[in-house]
């Protein structure tokens, strides 16, 4: 089960930081044809918000997708959840927040944030 299906995860539960006509937040749908919706570099605090309901559920993985042939993609994110969507609290590992960062060799690397 994945974000990329609409009839999972319907576009009213995906929501962004910053969106316009083109680049409405449910367009960051992994794989979505045209137009995609895209992090904003000039801003601190980009985000891509997705609502899985009030069931519990368990994610199991994370992907990102950017642009090959512009040379675009995000360089660092972190994951964070909340239960009601008011607290937010990071995806740690032994206790410390969580960084994934975009190596240039396409490979992801993840380190401690200090």
């Amino acid at each position: 089960m994945g974000v990329e299906n609409d009839t999972i995860i319907t576009n009213e539960y995906i929501k962004s930081s910053h969106s316009d006509s083109n680049y409405k937040a449910y367009k960051g749908r992994l794989n979505y044809p045209l137009n995609s919706w895209a992090a904003h570099g000039r801003f601190e605090t980009t985000y891509l918000e997705i609502s899985i309901g009030r069931q519990l559920s368990v994610i199991t993985a994370v992907a990102t997708q950017g642009n090959g042939i512009k040379k675009e993609w995000v360089k660092t994110y972190k994951l964070a959840f909340s239960r009601w969507g008011e607290e937010w609290m990071p995806y740690t590992e032994d206790g410390k927040a969580k960084v994934s960062r975009y190596i240039y060799n396409f490979r992801i690397m993840n380190f401690e944030e200090k």
